[in-house]
């Protein structure tokens, strides 16, 4: 039995379809036609599914959720190596009280050696004091003191009291929470550069090929600090700071970049006090680096910042410039 099959469309209406060669018998052009007929159902259908999806509204992504992240949000999960971002949102607290106490300790662990928090884990101290034996200092202004923590990059430290050696050493990414340094040694925590994550990344046993590059994103939040002459934080590389909720009573300066280095740091103060700080709560000699502060109470001091450019900082009018002198 013969088929046969009438259309209205023309050859010229499927032009992405091969035209079938000069003088088919009938039976050929018959079979062409089946063929275009099936190509232009497959097509319509196609065009149908698109057009579909483009009306169609957009589902949510779904995300996995773990614990509660800083600023009590739940946090999405990620590896290990994740970093903290920079000028996050932090937990809540009001900005500390002029003349707070120091928190007593939950109990006493004496330390020999800097302990080690691995990259991207979070170490508890659940309120103790880690007090450095005289193998890590003497707790003076010495150079060549150990740290009593380093932190590997994307590690973090919290609810810890620590006190003297060169403090906390920070190779990289960091977020310190409800740390609390009892008397400042040489200096309560150091922001690494190039050689000092060298002589970390030493210490704790880490590859330097797996520092991630760039600059520390570095978190501290709900911490206090006490009885130090000099700096509460040394910065010797580049690096984005949040400091939030953070009482220091006694110190020489809050932040200090590397004297005469040309470092770029960004440091953010927001709703801290501050007491018994005796020259600046940040100096830089680097054009590139700057500090704003926000719902600060500087503790009446005549200076706040010492920079090249008073343009450097925001939040105070407090600004003035001293040299570098070695």
């Amino acid at each position: 039995m013969s088929t046969c099959v009438h259309s209205h469309y023309s050859p010229q209406a499927f032009p992405d379809y091969p035209k079938p060669p000069a003088g088919p018998s009938p039976q050929q052009q018959t079979d062409d036609w089946v063929k275009r007929l099936e190509h232009l159902s497959v097509k319509l259908k196609q065009q149908a599914r698109d057009e579909e999806h483009v009306h169609r509204p957009k589902r949510k992504a779904h995300v996995e959720m773990t614990h509660d992240d800083a600023d009590g949000e739940p946090e999405t999960k990620r590896k290990k190596t994740s970093s903290p971002p920079s000028n996050t949102s932090v937990p809540g607290g009001a900005k500390p009280e002029r003349g707070q106490p120091m928190p007593k300790p939950t109990g006493i662990v004496d330390v020999d050696k800097p302990i080690i928090v691995k990259a991207g884990e979070t170490f508890d101290g659940g309120g103790k004091y880690y007090r450095p034996t005289k193998a890590i200092g003497d707790g003076s202004q010495n150079e060549h003191q150990l740290p009593v923590f380093i932190l590997e990059p994307g590690a973090t430290l919290k609810n810890v009291q620590y006190s003297g050696g060169d403090g906390i050493h920070l190779i990289g990414d960091a977020r310190l929470d409800n740390v609390v340094n009892r008397d400042i040694g040489e200096d309560a925590i150091t922001i690494d550069g190039e050689k000092n994550r060298i002589h970390d990344a030493k210490l704790s046993g880490m590859s330097l090929d797996d520092i991630p590059k760039g600059p520390a994103k570095v978190v501290i939040t709900n911490s206090s600090f006490y009885n130090g002459s000099d700096k509460v934080v040394q910065d010797n590389g580049d690096a984005d700071v949040l400091m939030k909720n953070v009482y220091v009573n006694g110190a020489g300066k809050l932040f200090r970049t590397n004297g005469g280095q040309p470092i770029t740091t960004r440091l953010t103060v927001e709703d801290s006090t501050f007491e018994n700080v005796k020259e600046s709560l940040f100096r830089t000699d680097s054009k590139t680096s700057s500090a704003s502060f926000s719902n600060v109470d500087d503790g009446g001091m005549k200076v706040v910042a010492l920079t090249p450019d008073a343009a450097q900082v925001s939040g105070t009018r407090k600004v003035s410039y001293k040299p570098y002198s070695g």
